[in-house]
């Protein structure tokens, strides 16, 4: 199995440029608005959107952030906020919400824009007790059943790293918060922080693989979740 992850595009185009026939899954992990400014931002996203569309079990949306900001949580405006598109991107984001989710899982890889943390599982379950053992059993469901339930909030929770005042969750987590601790039994991929190529590292004896290295480089991380083996495509 071939599984392709398209790091954090803000505008970028590059993702047309692939061949995709030779994948069985092309995952985007988010972050596709608040770019330069270079490009058409607003086509690009539809653009995505209609691949998803024309592959509706081939192509995964992830979402980041940057599109949190326009429709799901309005009221926390990051420092990169294009206000001129926001009613144009809260628009077409509400009109396809059903196709974006913010976790998946393939064997024992789990993708999310920003990672998960061991602090963050302790928080929610504070509020959602039995969660940390729901996860531990199924990753993917259990994040995006949050998602959709009245504890979404949970989701957007920002670390003192990023200035908010509880701990960073899988949209806003810091590189600090994943350095504490990450769950076991899972190997994660993200994009989020920027890196200069695909990167991937240990941390507490478990590997994360970090994707979003397109403002440096032109990488896409090529991953068979089966055999564990992992190429970088340039």
């Amino acid at each position: 199995m071939k599984v392709i992850t398209i790091g954090d595009l803000h505008g970028k185009t590059h993702w047309k440029n692939i061949s995709y026939d030779e994948y069985d899954r092309v995952i985007f992990i988010g972050d596709y608005l608040d770019g330069d400014g270079s490009t058409d931002e607003l086509e690009n996203l539809q653009q995505i959107i209609s691949f998803k569309k024309s592959y509706p079990e081939k192509v995964i949306l992830l979402l980041g952030n940057h599109e949190i900001q326009y429709y799901w949580q309005p009221e926390n405006k990051l420092k990169k906020h294009n206000r001129h598109l926001s009613k144009s991107f809260n628009s077409i984001l509400k009109e396809n919400e059903n196709i974006f989710q913010v976790s998946f899982q393939l064997n024992d890889y789990l993708w999310t824009h920003a990672g998960i943390t061991n602090r963050w599982l302790d928080f929610v379950e504070n509020t959602v007790p039995g969660f940390k053992n729901s996860f531990a059993s199924n990753p993917e469901e259990t994040i995006n059943a949050l998602f959709h339930s009245d504890k979404c909030d949970l989701l957007f929770s920002i670390g003192k790293a990023k200035g908010g005042d509880s701990t960073g969750g899988p949209f806003r987590a810091d590189i600090s918060e994943l350095r504490t601790g990450i769950p076991l039994n899972i190997i994660q991929l993200t994009g989020h922080y920027r890196i200069k190529g695909i990167e991937k590292v240990e941390i507490n004896s478990n590997e994360i693989i970090f994707t979003d290295c397109l403002n440096s480089t032109i990488e896409w991380a090529v991953l068979d979740p089966f055999s564990r083996e992992l190429t970088i495509l340039r």
